[in-house]
């Protein structure tokens, strides 16, 4: 059975009168145009019974007398008009160096905004007229030329402002430079005033116009002679005690301070300080001293293999140099999240010389690997008595998140009493309320002041505060308290939601509407932006079909329908479980400035959940109605080809991937540094939860099976129904490639997606797909757990 055009089957017989389309004119015996009645569809065997209709049925070819000239022209320049307002607001705009940026604006405006529009209204078969869609077009367009006119405008009254004000200061300082005589005389002003500061002489200062200046440059080169002076008497020092290496460290140290200063710049200070660090490294190579600062300024990648070189030296220092060391080691772990690490060489440090600096971070990596015991041991040695204030600002949070209250509780009075400034924030507020100081936390609440630079930190902790500890008035009231910054302290309602949940009785105010606006835009949005590849999809097999070519897979079940809701399913879960567990990466789109938000971890695995379980509904439902589980089979393999070859084909990917990795280490190991997809952080979640048995069931079990019905099932089958194979195999690819969320391995997700839709064209099911890709999983698993057991 086939889904071909009608002209690719075999020709019927005969139609002496075969009818026109419906809606065409036809002319009648009077010579005058009627209007055709629609005919009978032309025969086509169905592919299956219960195959689905594609998402745009095919439309008779246009007639272009269907759009009226005036129509069709002023479409055209509207077009015209949006594209060129469009590349103005692109070179007005701030971001406007970010070239991705200004072809985002432009194709957004006159390419992907209009078909997506085109694709949504074409859903319903009115819409469907070429007549309907240039007037969509042109809505579109219209809206735009209006967007971009006033985001101009806008730009061009601010630089008129900033132009005004410029003048104005100019005009001010012109006056101000004004040589001409003033109202009064000097003298008698001086004769009508008080003389109450009588002057004093100073001779030796000239105190003409432009004093300032020219005393600021003395004073500047009085500091500078006064360096110079210093830099040779270290020198001569140095000469006279060659053996001295604290000297020479120190003297590095005086140079250095004045070589990296952005206040007190001396030109020669960076040559200063290349000669005496050359002094020092070459004359004491090997002295404590100088291996701690090589190892201070020591960034590259390889800091580890650096200090572990001078492993055999340490055990011979002194303990405040010996502890130097591990301390450094202790921080580079900490800053590489490799927290066992850092608390074995912080004990090492805080053990040979008990510090503050040291004392902090054993402190710190104890709490984040939930060794409370060694933190709190840590927190209340005697070292910290005499400590700084902001010290005890730092050990007062940790007593709070190891469970000390009590101490914490304690150091927090003796902080409100000398440094008040230190304790009166919104997060000393939270650990006070976690440690049942209700009152006191409210009190320091109600002393913050929200705006439009503190909404995000105080205001959401105010309601936060308020949603657990208070009544549903408080809590109304620190939600109308963060919203009075505008729409952008809760863009998409979820913090409204969640006093909705709390309190259902509360009533709804006007400024409710634009998120809820907001979120239903978002997610039609999301709904509707597949159709900007399907559309041209489908056009594009509609004008293959015209010419007699036929698809790739024209025996499809599936067609662009199922391709749409399945995509469309993805965007809206993600979506979902984004604004359901961490909202705040969406509300970072409405800042200005938006900071990089990653995932928190904890909520990836039923961010994950959610999207398994739709996906799994709707890719059950479209195999149930197509009837196509024997897709899920060997087809016409058998099942030891089946295996052989997946298996083998998994093998040769992860060798090629492992080759990759041996070319070019720096690359795959920056990946690892800090660019981790979400897929390894969730596989490390997983395994955390479940151990080793529920991350293979997961990953190597479960997401094959699923992923192979989805992308080498419905997805590749709906594609290769209106392009060629190759073509349609490319786009499910990228798809896949794309979800998979890291640019890095990109081109192997690209490559292992290729050869499981050419796998599954050339068996006729998925068994050699889904066995390549579980093993692939099963290898990343088994890695991972390595891993994760070592330490790494």
């Amino acid at each position: 059975m086939s889904d071909e055009p009608p002209h690719l089957d075999p020709p019927p017989a005969p139609d002496p009168a075969p009818l026109p389309p419906a809606g065409e004119l036809t002319p009648a015996p009077d010579g005058s145009a009627v209007e055709a009645a629609p005919g009978p569809a032309a025969a086509e065997p169905p592919l299956l019974a219960t195959a689905e209709p594609p998402l745009l049925p095919a439309a008779p070819a246009p007639d272009p007398a269907m759009v009226p000239p005036w129509l069709l022209v002023t479409t055209v320049a509207a077009g015209l008009l949006e594209l060129g307002l469009a590349a103005a607001a692109a070179s007005h705009d701030p971001k406007a160096g970010d070239i991705p940026y200004v072809i985002g604006l432009v194709l957004g405006g006159t390419v992907i905004w209009p078909l997506i529009a085109i694709g949504l209204f074409s859903l319903s078969p009115r819409y469907r007229t070429p007549r309907r869609r240039a007037w969509i077009l042109l809505v579109v367009f219209g809206v735009s030329i209006l967007g971009h006119a006033g985001n101009l405008a806008k730009l061009r009254r601010a630089t008129q402002a900033a132009g005004a004000a410029e003048a104005k200061s100019e005009t001010a300082t012109e006056d101000e430079d004004d040589d001409s005589p003033p109202a009064a005389p000097a003298d008698d002003l001086r004769v009508a005033l008080p003389d109450e500061h009588p002057k004093v002489g100073h001779p030796d200062i000239d105190f003409s116009p432009g004093s300032d200046e020219r005393l600021i440059k003395v004073i500047e080169a009085t500091q500078e002679g006064r360096y110079h002076a210093t830099v040779a008497a270290y020198a001569d020092e140095c000469a006279i005690r060659p053996n001295d290496a604290v000297l020479a460290l120190e003297r590095v140290r005086f140079v250095e301070r004045f070589a990296n200063s952005e206040e007190n710049s001396i030109a020669s200070a960076a040559d200063d300080l290349r000669v005496a660090t050359a002094y020092l490294t070459t004359r004491f190579p090997d002295a404590p001293g100088t291996v701690l600062y090589r190892l201070r300024n020591f960034q590259a990648p390889g800091f580890e293999a650096k200090a572990e070189s001078y492993d055999g030296q340490v055990s011979r220092w002194g303990n405040a140099d010996r502890a130097g060391f591990f301390l450094l080691r202790a921080q580079s772990a900490e800053g590489k999240k490799r927290y066992a690490a850092a608390e074995r060489y912080a004990a090492k440090a805080f053990q040979a010389n008990p510090t503050v600096d040291a004392g902090l971070v054993l402190a710190r990596v104890a709490h984040l690997r939930h060794d409370d015991k060694e933190c709190v041991r840590a927190l209340l040695d005697p070292v910290f008595g005499t400590a700084e204030p902001w010290v005890k600002q730092q050990k007062m949070e940790l007593l709070f998140e190891a469970g000390r209250r009590g101490e914490a509780i304690d150091l927090y009075r003796e902080l409100k009493k000398t440094s008040p400034d230190l304790v009166n924030d919104e997060k000393t507020a939270t650990q006070l309320a976690g440690a049942g100081q209700i009152a006191v936390a409210r009190e320091i609440f109600a002393g913050l002041k929200i705006n439009k630079w503190t909404w995000d930190r105080i205001g959401r902790a105010r309601f936060d505060f308020e949603m657990q500890h208070g009544t549903a008035e408080q809590a109304a009231a620190a939600y109308r308290a963060l919203r009075s910054v505008g729409i952008k302290a809760d863009p998409f309602l979820h913090d409204r939601m969640t006093l909705f949940w709390a309190h259902p009785t509360l009533g709804w105010n006007g400024d409710d509407l634009g998120g809820a606006l907001a979120l239903l835009g978002m997610l039609l949005l999301l709904a509707g932006a597949p159709l900007a590849v399907l559309a041209p999809m489908h056009y594009a097999g509609l004008w293959r079909a015209s010419r007699g070519r036929t698809a790739g897979l024209p025996g499809s079940p599936w067609g662009l329908r199922a391709a749409w809701v399945a995509l469309a399913v993805v965007l809206v879960a993600e979506a979902f479980g984004v604004w359901f567990w961490q909202p705040e990466l969406l509300r970072s789109w409405w800042r200005p400035n938006p900071e990089k938000i990653e995932l928190a971890g904890g909520v990836l695995v039923p961010m994950q959940f959610v999207l398994w379980a739709a996906l799994s509904v709707v890719t059950i439902v479209f195999y149930q109605r197509a009837r196509a589980w024997r897709l899920m089979g060997p087809g016409t393999w058998s099942i030891g080809k089946s295996i052989g070859i997946g298996c083998g084909l998994a093998l040769a990917l992860r060798l090629a991937l492992g080759i990759g990795v041996s070319i070019w280490p720096q690359i795959f190991r920056s990946a690892g540094a800090g660019l981790q997809p979400a897929t390894t952080e969730l596989c490390g979640e997983l395994l955390g939860r479940y151990g080793l048995v529920g991350l293979i069931g997961a990953a190597a079990v479960f997401t094959p099976v699923l992923e192979e019905m989805l992308f080498r099932g419905v997805l590749l089958q709906a594609f290769a129904k209106h392009l060629p194979f190759a073509w349609a195999n490319a786009v499910q690819a990228a798809l896949f490639a794309a979800l998979h969320e890291t640019l890095v391995l990109s081109p192997f997700f690209f490559a292992f997606a290729c050869i499981n839709g050419v796998l599954a064209r050339r068996a006729g099911g998925l068994l050699p797909a889904i066995l390549l890709h579980a093993l692939n999983n099963l290898v990343v698993c088994l890695v991972l757990a390595a891993a994760r057991h070592t330490g790494h």
